[in-house]
């Protein structure tokens, strides 16, 4: 089973849902839990609650979650806002962009293909972020100014009829000019459709002026996020699991009702998330292990290059130990020659004149920089 991405009329009702215990709560502490999910523990006027928030969601969790290893963003995280207290959550711009501000930051979470944490300061100036991202028209940067992303499509509440009727000049199926630009998720612009009664595949020029109204207006009331219709529930539907604020009628396969949004993110994902709790101890052991490994074979690595080294020295000492004259007579030669000024093919030509020493013809290169000859053993 896999959960669709998260969605932004999705994210609008976990707004409704979740703003009464955020606002003024305060955070007392940020921890990572591994892939991408985070962990705020927040004191609210109800007690403590954990606050996760992940790629594909955020929720309160009634499970007992170890942190696992400390991240840069944590420590930055909970450096900045230890004992803020939370202002305000909204979502921006009907995106999948939620925005908390507190008493000195904002700290935004951007729920697109690429997740993003990034806490900026009042002048919207980023002080960190889970990923660093550029693009043409922005960047998310350290020290950088933050901006929110460009609206992915026209806001439906927004939208007027007479720029709806113009948009839908175009000979692509209906439904996917309806993609192109109203900032909906496809399943529920086919559930406007399917109660409009239109077929999906029709060319959206096509589209009769009646017809079109009828759509209209069904986009608009599915969009609005209203606390009265929440009615949240899962669908499993062709091996893919729908989190849902409310029943569509067009989208069939297992339903399962749940008192909120919350629960039902929760329950959903508490088995991932019960391993991951489960397993912190293993991994910190799996750690040392590693690290222990890693160090033992740095070790067994260094006493190799000793030994080798060793060799080296003892072979290098037993050589100037039984030419120890030859040796010293080039070194005599070479060491006035450098006090002549000659240069090292000079010298060179020296050490060759000396017919009876049997290294002077091994005598291969003059470093007058170092003052060093290299003599082949």
């Amino acid at each position: 089973m896999q959960q669709t991405q998260l969605t932004n009329l999705l994210l609008a009702f976990q707004v409704i849902e979740l703003k009464p215990l955020l606002e003024n709560a305060f955070i007392n502490k940020v921890q990572f839990l591994g892939n991408d999910f985070f962990k705020f523990k927040l004191n609210t006027g109800k007690g403590t609650k954990d606050f996760i928030v992940f790629p594909k969601g955020i929720y309160l969790t009634n499970y007992k979650l170890e942190a696992l290893k400390q991240s840069q963003l944590v420590a930055e995280l909970n450096k900045k806002l230890s004992n803020e207290r939370i202002i305000s959550a909204r979502q921006v711009n009907f995106d999948r962009v939620l925005e908390i501000e507190t008493q000195h930051y904002f700290l935004v979470f951007e729920f697109f293909a690429d997740f993003n944490i990034i806490l900026t300061d009042k002048e919207r100036i980023t002080v960190s972020c889970l990923r660093k991202e550029e693009w043409k028209d922005r960047v998310i940067q350290r020290k950088k100014p933050y901006s929110f992303p460009a609206a992915r499509g026209i806001n439906p509440l927004a939208l007027g009829f007479d720029e709806f009727m113009k948009q839908l000049s175009s000979e692509k199926a209906l439904i996917r000019q309806l993609a192109s630009f109203i900032n909906l998720a496809p399943v529920f612009l086919e559930e406007a459709i399917y109660l409009a009664g239109i077929e999906k595949t029709l060319h959206s020029s096509n589209l009769a002026e009646e017809k079109a109204r009828k759509l209209f207006n069904e986009l608009k009331a599915l969009a609005e996020a209203d606390e009265k219709k929440l009615k949240p529930l899962t669908i499993e539907s062709d091996s893919e699991t729908y989190f849902l604020p409310f029943r569509l009628s067009h989208l069939k396969g297992i339903v399962k009702a749940f008192p909120s949004i919350n629960e039902a993110l929760d329950g959903f994902f508490s088995e991932s998330l019960k391993r991951v709790s489960l397993e912190p101890e293993k991994n910190v052991l799996n750690e040392k292990l590693g690290k222990l490994k890693a160090s033992f074979e740095e070790q067994l690595a260094a006493k190799k290059s000793l030994e080798e080294k060793s060799i080296a020295f003892r072979q290098q000492a037993e050589f100037i130990y039984a030419n120890f004259p030859e040796l010293q007579e080039l070194t005599g030669i070479a060491a006035k020659a450098l006090e002549s000024k000659k240069s090292k093919e000079e010298i060179l030509e020296l050490l060759l004149e000396r017919k009876n020493n049997k290294l002077a013809s091994k005598a291969k290169e003059i470093d007058l920089k170092k003052k060093s000859m290299i003599i082949e053993a």
